[in-house]
């Protein structure tokens, strides 16, 4: 199957801007970072690249790989569209860090979630992306599980390079883009260019039981 476009579905703070990046290290791949566009039909696929092409000036292969990421439900695209043609990355993060991390991130830049808000929303966003998940094949989707990306960087990156055929095996360090720091993950750390060993620090308050089994269900 020639891929034309891939998906990274994932959910808030489970990497999926570093994912992203790390991909568009491909000299064939091309995004403009967590667009929030919503794909309803083929036209909506047809535009994005359009606004993509434009936004590198028109110098792109003529055949490029378009890349988005997704991180909320009401904004996962039509599945059966984006089925043709397209490979889907299923991206998710263990909850106290992922918890610690949303926790941090409203605090600092926008206004915190309280426990409870968070709490749904990881529920909400996994419990669809194990539908998601049941209703691809092996050869649409890839779950990966975040911390590889950070504990096992290049054994990680290379099971995607395998996934996706790429020529060239992803590479753990990566290029700067117009939309770093600006649509995705708005902390410093993503202006690195490389991957870095950090962890979230300690969430004090108890998770439901249920948000660790629906991590596991979908990562085993």
């Amino acid at each position: 199957m020639k891929i034309k476009r891939i998906f990274i579905l994932g959910h808030m703070r489970s990497r999926s801007t570093l994912l992203c990046h790390l991909l568009m290290n491909d000299k064939n791949i091309f995004g403009l970072g967590e667009s929030n566009k919503v794909y309803r039909t083929k036209l909506d696929l047809v535009k994005m690249r359009i606004k993509t092409r434009l936004n590198h000036n028109g110098i792109l292969p003529f055949n490029f790989i378009f890349l988005d990421q997704i991180n909320h439900n009401n904004k996962t695209p039509n599945l059966d569209l984006i089925k043709s043609n397209a490979k889907i990355l299923i991206l998710v993060r263990e909850p106290n860090e992922t918890f610690e991390s949303i926790r941090v991130l409203t605090k600092t830049f926008y206004e915190e979630w309280s426990h409870e808000r968070i709490e749904e929303y990881y529920m909400n966003r996994l419990n669809y992306l194990s539908q998601v998940k049941s209703s691809l094949s092996a050869s649409h989707s890839l779950t990966i599980d975040s911390e590889h990306i950070i504990s096992h960087s290049q054994k990680c990156l290379n099971e995607i390079s395998d996934f996706l055929n790429l020529q060239t095996p992803l590479t753990s360090d990566y290029g700067i883009q117009k939309f770093t720091g600006r649509h995705g993950d708005p902390s410093p750390n993503i202006s690195t260019g490389k991957i870095l060993q950090m962890k979230s620090g300690v969430y004090e308050n108890e998770i439901r039981k249920e948000c660790f089994r629906l991590y596991e269900d979908i990562v085993n």
